[in-house]
């Protein structure tokens, strides 16, 4: 290095020949250092790459076993409530589908076992098909079932068409036009089928064929809301609705239900929630989320919560449900929704402990007397 650099200058002095070879030093080690660098980055990034590759590939196999059974011939046999009426038992009936959830997100297959229960309503029959229906609830594993043991139950479940949806040995007859129908749609407004419903149930109960405006209104807003809210975004989720004719007391029972997010939980309400959240730990101090669905069921259906287009709910959706429960030949309208159990029109209320995920109402029309 010296002998060029005195052939470029003969008079350059031994002290610029050092701070020369120091300069060149530090240039070769920064040259070094970068490329050191950037092979580590190079390497940071192909590890990233076949992490979220292995991860892909993992959640992609859990994916597929989640809908392998662990044991494709077995059946693991979970006894029902006796008493099998989501509306008188609400607590015990939602347990007991928590309870098969579980077994079914394992990967072990369920039988619904009913042959012991002494009491059935044909809400609790709706939710049961609905729910072996909803690929979420099964994860695609095959379900079998059993109905009751009881004559007069037997009956009623038979007609319900249950065991058409599950695996059984037996299979029930149809044909009973008192029994229960049920309808599911792609996330639509059916007036045909409002209409039809309605229609049977003013014919079996007051047996005539008067217009009876209340239960066809009822069904239109029940779809309506399942449309617009029953999820995070529009005609996210479908609903059912069953009818059963009581062929002995002449009462029509209405359910209607979807397996969306619920009516507390969905986007107008979240916000409402929010806000109290806030003004309640800017007054109190306490950074605590309090359970604040109880207090707004009033304002739900006297249409006091904005819907997600930001303009007032009244005279719509839970409003005008509330409104034409309000009629004598009306009885028992109950909703069900996440943790709230609510009676109407009497706003009768209570918390559950186990939560419903979706949206359930259900009425019945009675004769006049």
């Amino acid at each position: 290095m010296e002998e060029n650099c005195k052939k470029i200058n003969p008079l350059i002095s031994e002290d610029s020949i050092n701070t020369i070879k120091k300069k060149r030093g530090k240039r070769f080690k920064t040259r070094k250092l970068k490329r050191l660098n950037y092979l580590q980055r190079k390497s940071r990034k192909e590890q990233e790459r076949k992490r979220r590759h292995d991860k892909k590939a993992s959640n992609r196999s859990k994916r597929i076993l989640a809908h392998i059974p662990k044991k494709p011939q077995q059946f693991i046999e979970v006894s029902a409530p006796s008493n099998f009426s989501l509306i008188e038992n609400t607590e015990a009936i939602l347990g007991y589908f928590g309870e098969n959830k579980k077994l079914l997100s394992s990967r072990k297959q369920v039988e619904f076992n009913l042959k012991k229960i002494t009491n059935l309503t044909p809400d609790a029959i709706a939710l049961l098909i609905a729910k072996v229906k909803d690929e979420s609830f099964t994860h695609r594993l095959s379900v079998r079932g059993s109905g009751p043991q009881k004559a007069d139950l037997k009956e009623m479940f038979d007609a319900s068409g249950f065991l058409y949806h599950v695996r059984s040995n037996w299979k029930a007859e149809k044909g009973n036009e008192n029994l229960l129908i049920h309808q599911i749609t792609n996330n639509k407004v059916e007036n045909e089928i409002a209409r039809d419903i309605s229609e049977r149930a003013v014919k079996h109960t007051f047996g005539t064929g008067e217009r009876f405006r209340p239960i066809y209104e009822i069904l239109i807003e029940c779809m309506a809301n399942t449309k617009n809210h029953a999820g995070m975004s529009e005609g996210e989720y479908n609903w059912w609705i069953f009818e059963y004719s009581n062929p002995k007391t002449k009462v029509t029972s209405i359910s209607f239900l979807d397996l969306g997010t619920g009516i507390f939980n969905s986007v107008p309400v979240r916000g409402v929630k929010r806000r109290m959240y806030l003004k309640l730990k800017e007054s109190t101090g306490l950074d605590v989320v309090p359970n604040f669905n109880l207090d707004l069921i009033a304002d739900l259906l006297e249409g006091k919560i904005s819907s997600k287009t930001g303009r007032a709910e009244r005279g719509q959706g839970l409003p005008l449900i509330y409104d034409r429960s309000n009629n004598h030949q009306i009885k028992n309208f109950t909703i069900i929704s996440n943790d709230v159990y609510v009676k109407i029109p009497s706003q009768k209320s209570v918390t559950l402990n186990n939560k419903f995920q979706g949206t359930f109402l259900y009425w019945e029309l009675h004769p006049r007397r």
